[in-house]
């Protein structure tokens, strides 16, 4: 895993560490996350415009929290991202969409989302991890 160093975060203009805080409030070290996973949301927001950062990163203990997440969710290992962003997560499409983007990016690993029913729990957020 690469991660983001000072100088990464200071060169994007795009992300702050603070949008991938565990939503707990614990200090789960945003500014960790990793170099591949910023570099590929940043790619979408520069193609779709804002990106809503939904979930970054998790302290185990939230991610144990959570209804259906899995234990080595790699949320906890600051290499997964769940994104929204207005207008093309609305539809199924769109989602299906964003995701066939995101895969033509280096260190890109899994997505998923919402469509037809198979991940509710998602809502019209889309999930991106990477290696």
């Amino acid at each position: 895993m690469r991660k983001m160093t000072k100088k990464d975060w200071e060169r994007n203009k795009y992300f702050d560490p603070a949008e991938f805080k565990c939503p707990c409030g614990c200090n789960s070290h945003p500014e960790d996350m990793d170099y591949y996973l910023v570099r590929i949301l940043t790619k979408l927001r520069k193609k779709y415009g804002p990106v809503r950062v939904t979930c970054g990163v998790r302290c185990q203990k939230y991610n144990d929290s959570l209804k259906g997440s899995v234990k080595n969710s790699y949320h906890v290992k600051h290499k997964a991202a769940d994104i929204y962003i207005k207008g093309i997560c609305d539809t199924e499409k769109g989602r299906q969409e964003l995701i066939k983007y995101a895969r033509k990016w280096k260190g890109f690993k899994y997505a998923y989302c919402n469509i037809g029913g198979n991940h509710p729990n998602m809502g019209n957020a889309v999930h991106i991890e990477v290696r």
